[in-house]
């Protein structure tokens, strides 16, 4: 079982490493598009911005299954850090739900 730590260590960076482009995508779209004019380059920005969704959520979705395996696998649940990246990451995704509605 410890063979795979390393395995779900880079895929744990990997899909960090995705979420993170894959949101600043959006994150930028949503800057520039306040300030844009033109219909047709809105409409551009926010279809750019619509085809990173799944990317992101599917690397936001690995990224939490593989840091919720690697502590049952370490056995590392004694450790406060661990309870306060789930308590944060469970956060951030609540406030970014709440504010996207």
């Amino acid at each position: 079982m410890l063979a795979l730590v390393p395995w779900l260590v880079f895929l744990h960076v990997l899909s960090a490493l995705t979420f993170f482009l894959a949101h600043g995508t959006s994150v930028a779209m949503a800057f520039k598009v306040r300030t844009e004019t033109d219909f047709a380059r809105i409409r551009a920005m926010l279809d750019l911005s619509a085809s990173t969704m799944m990317v992101m959520l599917i690397s936001f979705l690995a990224m939490g299954l593989t840091g919720l395996i690697m502590p049952f696998i370490l056995k590392l649940w004694g450790k406060g850090w661990i309870w306060a990246s789930i308590v944060l990451m469970i956060l951030v995704a609540v406030q970014m739900g709440l504010m996207n509605e």
